[in-house]
């Protein structure tokens, strides 16, 4: 599903940072569209 809606040209590149600090934990999940070519940091 996620490459049916990346734009061309584009590629989907997912950041996800959790924490599990008690008693709760939670999640943050980014999803970018990088254009193609970008370099990876």
């Amino acid at each position: 599903r996620l490459e049916a809606i990346t734009p061309a040209g584009f590629a989907a590149r997912i950041d996800l940072t959790l924490t599990d600090d008690y008693p709760l934990a939670s999640a943050v999940v980014i999803i970018s569209a990088i254009p193609l070519g970008t370099p990876v940091a």
